[in-house]
């Protein structure tokens, strides 16, 4: 499912590149607050997600997966173009990841 992974610029510079839509998504580890406090707003206010490492069940509290700048490591997701599909790339880029034990370092 995936091609290529790429570290490209700073994890902000990255973050904004996925709330203009360049990049359909962003994740990294062991980040600090410093590397994503501006990256963070400028998601957000793009409607993208920024949420940390993890499933939500359905039904489930979409709140409880959001990241702040206290979360090590985060998924960053672009804009959805259609109502009701927040959160898809998300979980299905953690199942990805839990399948391949990339959440563990």
């Amino acid at each position: 499912k995936v091609r290529g992974l790429r570290m490209v610029a700073c994890a902000s510079q990255a973050m904004a590149w996925v709330a203009q839509s360049k990049f359909s998504a962003y994740f990294s580890w062991d980040l600090n607050g410093w590397d994503v406090a501006a990256g963070i707003v400028i998601v957000e206010e793009s409607g993208g997600l920024v949420s940390k490492m993890m499933i939500v069940e359905d039904g489930g509290d979409e709140s409880s997966s959001r990241a702040g700048v206290d979360t090590r490591d985060m998924i960053i997701t672009c804009p959805c173009e259609r109502k009701g599909e927040e959160g898809l790339l998300r979980d299905e880029l953690v199942e990805v990841l839990v399948e391949n034990d990339c959440l563990e370092y």
